[in-house]
């Protein structure tokens, strides 16, 4: 039983269309990766605007308590004369 060799033209048609595969697969990959730089670059933006809200949430927290320790100081003064 003897094996068929491909042609050369065979073998080059073969390769032509890996290479095309390859090229593609290639073209997606750099796609991601661009993808990928650009969602890093916005990073810094999203955890400084992460901080600024962090602050506010104290500072709106520190408020809180101060009116609720405002309310419960005048509660004394209320019931005294009573």
């Amino acid at each position: 039983m003897t094996v068929v060799k491909p042609t050369h033209d065979e073998i080059i048609r073969e390769l032509t269309k890996e290479l095309a595969i390859v090229s593609e697969r290639l073209d997606t990959a750099r796609e991601n990766i661009m993808e990928l730089k650009q969602g890093a670059a916005e990073i810094p933006g999203v955890v400084a605007g992460l901080n600024t809200l962090r602050e506010e949430v104290k500072e709106l927290k520190r408020q809180w308590e101060e009116a609720g320790n405002r309310r419960w100081a005048l509660l004394p003064r209320s019931s005294g004369p009573l």
